[in-house]
């Protein structure tokens, strides 16, 4: 590949994108650019696994090249780029495990006070569908401690069971949240019942100011939880990971320095990671009941103006939890 016309590149700001310049169309022609970054300039996965065809992605805008990682060979995946005389490391956020669709890595996201560290915090759904070799995966990535934001009746209908030879390994901490929508503790169940047709994103939005109302200090123990002990690698999750979770990992990236924008882009990914799965497996529940799902879907989308009434809520009620953390 020609090398003799510099290509300015730059990383995104967590990690887990490049973006360069091509050179000219008439030294270089698109095709050749894209294989020629793949097979050049993507040399290894730290671990010393090769990246194989079909795992990068290269979306080319307005004469620009952008890549990012599209699957995932390790859990913990790096690539390691050089592009003329600058290097550069691409995370993987998102961790593709059995029984999970929506397991991310909350760590590079720069903040004004720190960046939070790669491997340190997880997020992610329910675990009671996690596989032996899931567990085996969740060990190796050094994790020692669980928050579990469920109540004790979604804890009963999909517990969550470590393997024995791993019990002593991981802590499991329950803290219980609970926010209502319309009154109903179990949406789900009360679409089933007939008494809930419709959810719309101001419905989700007063359900977490209901959660925020009725859980204050039990969010403040949770943010403590991790901030206070931030060498331990913790999973928190609820049961769909998208809002008491997002709650939480947006408070942590908050009170970090993290600008508000890169929350938002954050808390969304659950609507691509765990939505469309989510009403594929309801679709017909909903049918039967004589729903449609557009009638209900957000209450399987993590809304963002949801998450916007949730931090108006701390700037009335508890300003105090919006500070910026310094860094430990």
């Amino acid at each position: 590949m020609p090398t003799s016309q510099p290509i300015a590149a730059h990383i995104s700001p967590d990690g887990t994108s490049l973006t360069w310049a091509l050179p000219s169309h008439d030294q270089l022609d698109a095709s050749e650019i894209d294989q020629g970054f793949i097979r050049a300039l993507l040399h290894h996965v730290v671990t010393g696994e090769r990246l194989h065809e079909g795992t990068v992605q290269i979306d080319r805008v307005h004469g620009r090249a952008h890549l990012r990682i599209a699957s995932v060979i390790t859990p913990s995946m790096v690539a390691e780029v050089t592009i003329g005389d600058q290097h550069f490391s691409i995370r993987q956020r998102r961790i593709s495990l059995e029984g999970l669709s929506n397991f991310r890595d909350l760590g590079g996201y720069v903040g004004s006070q720190h960046t939070l560290p790669w491997g340190r915090y997880y997020r992610s759904e329910n675990l009671a569908l996690v596989s032996h070799g899931t567990w085996t995966t969740l060990i190796d990535l050094g994790l020692s401690r669980i928050i579990d934001l469920r109540t004790p009746t979604e804890r009963a209908l999909a517990p969550t069971a470590i393997p024995q030879e791993f019990a002593s390994k991981i802590e499991i901490i329950e803290v219980p949240l609970r926010g209502r929508i319309k009154g109903f503790d179990d949406a789900l169940e009360a679409i089933g019942q007939g008494d809930l047709n419709t959810v719309e994103d101001a419905d989700m939005a007063a359900m977490y100011t209901d959660l925020l109302e009725h859980h204050l200090q039990d969010l403040r123990r949770v943010i403590s939880l991790l901030e206070d002990d931030s060498d331990s690698v913790t999973l928190f999750h609820c049961t769909a990971g998208k809002d008491r979770t997002g709650i939480v990992a947006a408070l942590l990236q908050y009170r970090a320095g993290i600008s508000f924008t890169d929350i938002v882009e954050d808390y969304a990914l659950s609507n691509l990671y765990r939505t469309p799965l989510r009403l594929a497996q309801l679709r017909e529940y909903f049918y039967s009941h004589g729903i449609e799902p557009r009638q209900v879907r957000p209450y399987l989308r993590a809304p963002v103006v949801a998450l916007q009434s949730a931090f108006q809520w701390f700037e009335a009620h508890a300003p105090d939890l919006l500070s910026n953390r310094s860094q430990p």
